[in-house]
């Protein structure tokens, strides 16, 4: 490893093994440090009380043709009467999965940016990753009086 990457990988000079996420990809040492440069430049966290991005949703393999009903839902951002539950995102915090901006009705799967949606500020409102969520699928959540409503359309 040359000095560059030792510098930019924090001073590791041995590769770090990490678990793989609920949709079996691995993060690396980059994606690590990739996540901490996302949560430096996060507007809103001391008001948050928590980091925005987390390495556990992270999966740039992911590709928009997948299916992405039938996997996992890594994560769990909201505020307000909106939700975003993501499937995964990558290096630059461009995240897919269904956003609800507080009408079912007009929810939809797709691509969001996890930066347009930090930098919201408005008032009391700011958004949040979910601390507490459960890796799922759409189906169970589906059998939840919570989210039934809100993925009635999913």
């Amino acid at each position: 490893m040359n000095t560059d990457e030792t510098t930019a990988n924090n001073g590791y000079t041995e590769p770090i093994e990490f678990e793989p996420n609920a949709n079996g990809w691995v993060p690396t040492d980059a994606d690590h440090i990739a996540i901490a440069k996302l949560n430096a430049s996060a507007q809103h966290t001391e008001r948050r009380g928590q980091a925005f991005y987390s390495v556990e949703m992270m999966d740039p393999t992911f590709k928009e043709s997948e299916d992405i009903r039938e996997l996992p839902i890594l994560g769990h951002y909201f505020g307000g009467s909106c939700d975003w539950l993501v499937v995964g995102h990558d290096e630059y915090g461009i995240a897919y999965g269904y956003a609800c901006l507080g009408r079912a009705i007009d929810a939809e799967w797709g691509a969001f940016s996890l930066e347009e949606i930090e930098s919201i500020n408005k008032g009391l409102l700011v958004f949040e990753r979910d601390e507490h969520w459960a890796v799922t699928t759409v189906a169970e959540l589906k059998q939840t009086q919570r989210w039934s409503e809100i993925l009635h359309y999913a």
